[in-house]
């Protein structure tokens, strides 16, 4: 009789056992369901983010074929026109997305972006329904002739006709650029070729040009990406311009940084290996140094890993979504014009700024900088997904040194001004701590 009890008993005991561990099983399977899900929800979130808007091949193709319609018309000129139009050099790959109310489509560039060679490039333009294209040009028709104190004949004036000269063009332009960026230019500076191409000329009668090559050149100038990127060209902080036709401009195509993932790192071998995240993160620290030592320093308003690009050749980093880039002089023009309640009011994007509570009107001072960004959005990642940062999971001789090091980064009041102004700006020396550990923990790191 005992000996049934006890074979009973161990019965009982062996199914209690099998059922916590099912229970635990069930828990842990749960538990990592859960975690899987949530990533899979902030990774969805982060997709619709960078894609913005749908995006749709056919849209696309009629907005290039739109534009090739109104060059053979002779509406619009620029040096892309021939290559894309009519010699087929530049052809439609895929629309990568429409972000900030802007077309993005890849496209093979044979012979034309890179003499003897085929490349990957961009197209790119503001945003405009194709409906709206012709229209908008007549719109800058009218500004140009208007600013150029040619009112009697904004109704009455042909396109082809030469009415506009160059140095009234210049004159334009420089205002322009003087008001954006605090730009002037040095004596004899060719203003027009600077944001063209030294080839103008060609579009001009003696010293004047028409309507079709002032609306293709306004066009493109009025857009900050393109703009910023051909006065800024000499300092190779963003994608080389190749090229425009009309409001239509051709770019360097350059990856952008995958937001890192901590979950795949450990089922993708080989997956964004410590070292190459390393080498990635040390050249966005240089490009925001050296930005900072330019003659006009640039504040960078839209952080994210995807806006910085990784040339494949020598893994240098650029810029690559400079709609959202400022020079120092309009950031803090549009920085000190909103009525505020609270600090955040007078944010400009990633551009942190400062409500004076007692007047209920934005200071006109940014109050972080574009180390700080960096260390928060991109090495630490997003405020409820940071280990998306690409300085996720570190080696473990240097974890809690270079985690200190971006935190502090990220976090640290570096100085109250006498208004009483909380600024997070770190400096060289925190910059220059950072690529000290970055580089020690490349030695022992796979």
């Amino acid at each position: 009789m005992q000996s049934v009890q006890l074979i009973c008993w161990t019965l009982k005991s062996k199914i209690q056992r099998q059922k916590r561990l099912v229970l635990s099983g069930v828990l842990v399977f749960g538990v990592i369901w859960f975690m899987l899900s949530q990533k899979t929800a902030h990774i969805r979130r982060e997709v619709n983010i960078l894609t913005a808007q749908p995006c749709s091949d056919s849209d696309s193709q009629e907005v290039v074929e739109k534009i090739c319609s109104l060059y053979r018309n002779q509406e619009v000129t620029g040096d892309l026109c021939r290559p894309l139009c009519d010699e087929q050099l530049v052809k439609f790959v895929r629309c990568l997305n429409y972000k900030h109310g802007k077309y993005v489509m890849q496209v093979k560039c044979a012979n034309f972006c890179t003499p003897g060679e085929s490349v990957s490039a961009v197209l790119k333009m503001t945003h405009k329904n194709v409906s709206e294209l012709q229209e908008h040009l007549k719109h800058i028709d009218k500004e140009l002739l208007v600013k150029m104190q040619l009112q009697e004949q904004v109704d009455k004036v042909k396109i082809q006709e030469y009415a506009i000269t160059a140095r009234s063009l210049s004159i334009l332009l420089q205002d322009l650029l003087q008001a954006e960026y605090g730009f002037t230019p040095r004596d004899g500076q060719d203003m027009i070729s600077l944001l063209w191409n030294n080839n103008y000329a060609d579009h001009f009668q003696g010293a004047h040009t028409n309507l079709v090559f002032a609306r293709s050149f306004w066009s493109v100038v009025l857009q900050n990406e393109y703009r910023i990127s051909k006065v800024f060209s000499d300092w190779d902080v963003f994608p080389q311009i190749y090229g425009s036709c009309g409001p239509l401009y051709i770019a360097e195509n350059v990856p952008g940084v995958t937001p890192f993932n901590t979950i795949l790192s450990y089922f993708v071998p080989g997956y964004q290996s410590w070292k190459n995240r390393a080498q990635t993160a040390i050249a966005i620290l240089h490009l925001v140094q050296h930005m900072e030592m330019m003659e006009y320093p640039l504040h960078l308003c839209d952080v994210k890993s995807p806006h910085f690009g990784v040339m494949p050749d020598n893994n240098k980093v650029k810029f690559i979504d400079a709609d959202t880039v400022f020079a120092d002089g309009s950031l803090r023009r549009d920085l000190g014009m909103p009525a505020c309640s609270q600090h955040e009011d007078c944010a400009l994007f990633d551009c942190e700024g400062w409500c004076h509570k007692e007047t209920g009107k934005c200071r006109p001072v940014r109050t972080n900088n574009n180390l700080q960004m960096v260390c928060a959005k991109v090495f630490r990642g997003p405020l409820l997904s940071r280990n998306t940062g690409l300085l996720s999971s570190p080696p473990s001789h240097v974890a809690t040194q270079l985690t200190n090091l971006v935190n502090s980064c990220a976090d640290d009041v570096t100085e109250v001004t006498q208004e009483g102004i909380q600024m997070k700006t770190p400096d060289d020396g925190l910059l220059h701590g950072l690529v000290s550990c970055l580089t020690e923990s490349m030695s022992t790191s796979r």
